[in-house]
């Protein structure tokens, strides 16, 4: 019945951000990959659409960097409501539901985490022959090799540390698409893995910031190879 259940929660948000897609909200095309092959022109109506506008999905969008900037550093809409007040749109897949939020201390200092993803570079460029995928085999892997570092994970744990990490990598965009039911279906066991190989705590903030420092390294990379 769970598994029935998944399923039809997934179709209807996809039903739903299909249409509103097809309609003309540029927010819901792209989240539905309605924009055809090239997503640029959903992009400028969402910038055309101005500099704070509220998706029919219930989802408040910008496409301008000012303003993104404005509201990290000053989050409020709605008003003058703190964003955590205004009404969310409800999530396909509440994934983080009744794990701890992580601690507000004991970050591990850049310094340490930049020679750790430096040895991390040494060690998997070492092993790379012929042609290779550079995002998957270096990007990927760079920030689940310093996660694995800083929380002692070794021998055949570093592995299962680095298949639950891909595993669990959906769980983000979940909380703006559903995703397909087989990532869907795989992220309870992938957190749970998590939660074993570094304690219910780390688990929030491993999802996140692995899937940021892959992002912001294979886009490093992309700058790099068109300059």
């Amino acid at each position: 019945m769970a598994e029935k259940e998944l399923g039809r929660r997934l179709q209807l948000v996809q039903g739903v951000h299909w249409l509103y897609g097809a309609q003309g909200d540029p927010y819901a095309a792209l989240l539905r990959g309605y924009h055809g092959p090239d997503p640029r022109g959903a992009y400028a109506r969402s910038r055309e659409a101005g500099p704070l506008w509220r998706s029919r999905l219930g989802t408040w969008v910008t496409a301008r960097y000012a303003t993104a900037a404005e509201l990290l550093a000053r989050p409020v809409a709605d008003g003058g409501r703190p964003l955590a007040a205004v009404p969310q749109p409800q999530v396909a897949v509440a994934w983080e539901r009744g794990l701890p939020a992580p601690e507000p201390w004991g970050l591990p200092g850049a310094d340490r985490v930049r020679a750790l993803a430096g040895r991390a570079c040494e060690r998997l460029l070492a092993g790379l022959r012929g042609e290779v995928d550079l995002v998957a085999e270096v990007c990927a892997r760079v920030p689940v090799e310093v996660l694995a570092d800083l929380h002692d994970v070794a021998g055949a744990d570093r592995e299962r540390l680095a298949a639950a990490c891909a595993a669990a990598g959906p769980a983000l965009d979940a909380a703006l698409a559903p995703p397909s039911y087989e990532d869907a279906a795989g992220l309870p066991d992938a957190v749970a893995a998590l939660g074993g190989l570094l304690g219910e705590a780390a688990v929030l903030r491993a999802v996140v910031e692995v899937r940021a420092a892959q992002e912001l390294a294979a886009g490093a990379l992309a700058a790099l190879v068109a300059s």
